[in-house]
């Protein structure tokens, strides 16, 4: 009697070890798939990202080297990007598209910017640029940059939001937000909206 008990006991460790085994299991399985699908969802965004920032660019591009802050502009204005979710059907959640904004850490690298009629500057280099005198300082210093934010992207990936700003001075500059379409692989200039001068 005492070794059927004891041998029940034993039968009845074993399955719950094996429970405990296949449910640790699932979970990794579940985690490992999400953690997938997250990672091919963020290479794609990359890809999306690179592919609209190189073709605002071109666009942009003159005969000399343009220059580019590499850390993103702020915020499309809220009630600018209301009314562009709403015309374009983006389908994304609004407050935490918004808010992400705010807190995007993305920096412009030669990595994402594949030309070499870029120039990347940094903070310290920005800084200087506004501080030195538009007349009076050193001529040969390019005064003038532009700023990129990190693209919105709307559920489908057909259509993007760019948000720039040109510095061309203490008091010179001016800003807009561009709405992207992609068509046959590329990205075509929709509209320009909220524009900013300064």
């Amino acid at each position: 009697m005492e070794d059927t008990e004891g041998g029940r006991y034993k039968d009845y460790r074993m399955n719950k070890t094996l429970i405990i085994k296949h449910l640790a299991l699932a979970t990794l399985s579940y985690l490992l798939m999400g953690c997938s699908g997250n990672s091919n969802l963020q290479n794609s965004k990359n890809i999306e990202t690179n592919s609209l920032v190189n073709t605002y660019i071109k666009s942009i591009h003159s005969q000399g080297v343009i220059q580019i802050s590499d850390s993103p502009y702020g915020a499309v204005n809220r009630d600018c990007l209301n009314e562009i979710f709403t015309k374009y059907k983006f389908d994304v959640p609004f407050e935490e598209t918004f808010q992400a904004q705010e807190t995007d850490t993305v920096a412009w690298t030669k990595a994402i910017i594949d030309t070499d009629s870029v120039k990347i500057l940094n903070s310290a280099e920005v800084k200087f640029i506004k501080e030195t005198p538009t007349f009076g300082g050193d001529e040969s210093i390019d005064k003038t940059f532009y700023v990129i934010s990190n693209p919105i992207f709307s559920k489908d990936h057909r259509f993007a939001i760019l948000n720039k700003y040109f510095y061309c001075g203490g008091r010179c500059g001016n800003g807009s937000v561009l709405i992207y379409e992609k068509k046959g692989g590329e990205w075509i200039l929709r509209e320009e909206v909220c524009p900013i001068v300064s």
